[in-house]
């Protein structure tokens, strides 16, 4: 049986960036793949309260971190 494949949407960006990332990891979703989305800290309520993973994605940093996820494939915007 093979590896659970798991789907990263990261974001720096406004709601406008969100809102469609949420709607795109329900489909994901529904697909039977895990999904992730990674954007800065002040939208974590609006990822989390939809019941969808959240990565914490600093514009600042030069690293994404996952908290010690192995993500694979990576679908991404500017992060």
């Amino acid at each position: 049986m093979g590896r659970r494949k798991r789907i990263l949407l990261a974001t720096f960006g406004t709601l406008g960036d969100i809102y469609p990332f949420i709607a795109i990891a329900h489909a994901v979703r529904r697909r039977d793949l895990d999904v992730v989305i990674a954007a800065p800290e002040m939208h974590r309520g609006s990822i989390e309260r939809e019941r969808i993973a959240y990565a914490p994605c600093d514009h600042t940093r030069t690293t994404l971190s996952t908290r010690s996820m192995l993500i694979s494939p990576v679908l991404s915007t500017s992060c």
